[in-house]
């Protein structure tokens, strides 16, 4: 019983918290909302790539096993700083890897290059201008639609969390009106039974 209560409240809440994360992609203006996200993903790398560096490097180990992990765990704290202070070049390199590069390897690798390039043709264009647009704006519109996006799945959520209550609450007294015509046929049986 407890954990269909939890279902319950799970149903209910994890709608509104796509609500407000929506709502905070909306309104909350992009550039801060940038800084935030950056900030956290940079301040995660670098909590979970600190600890192997300083082991391997400030405590003298000499496992050569752990070097490679060693230098990687470095090369992502600096990643982790970059993030977090230089994210508009981050965001720029990220952009222009996903609109290029992967069109560009989606063709090589397809047997039907012609349909590939068609289909790569609206990345190229925004690869384009993203050369007179800067990565904020693009990202920007992208988080605005995101938001939407997330404001939409909860209200979805919503009205078929409140569908399905409804259906199980007409259930539930549809099943009650025929205990309760069952009950009463079973006493006017009773009573002919009696009388005759």
């Amino acid at each position: 019983m407890n954990n269909i209560y939890q279902e319950k409240v799970l149903n209910w809440v994890t709608p509104i918290i796509y609500i407000l994360i929506g709502l905070a992609f909306i309104c909350i203006p992009s550039n801060v909302l940038i800084d935030i996200i950056f900030t956290v993903l940079g301040l995660i790398i670098i909590f979970l790539n600190l600890v192997p560096c300083i082991y391997y490097f400030m405590m003298g180990s000499k496992d050569n096993r752990y070097y490679p992990y060693a230098v990687m765990a470095l090369i992502s704290v600096i990643i982790g700083f970059v993030f977090i202070f230089q994210h508009n070049a981050v965001l720029a390199i990220i952009l222009g890897i996903w609109l290029v590069v992967l069109p560009v390897v989606r063709i090589i690798l397809s047997n039907d290059r012609k349909h590939e390039l068609v289909k790569a043709i609206p990345y190229f264009v925004a690869a384009i201008l993203l050369f007179f647009i800067p990565a904020e704006a693009i990202l920007d519109i992208v988080l605005k639609v995101f938001g939407g996006c997330l404001i939409a799945l909860g209200l979805i959520a919503i009205v078929y969390n409140i569908i399905i209550s409804n259906k199980h609450n007409n259930k539930n007294n549809n099943i009650d009106n025929n205990n309760n015509n069952q009950s009463n046929d079973r006493e006017i049986i009773d009573v002919e039974y009696k009388e005759l």
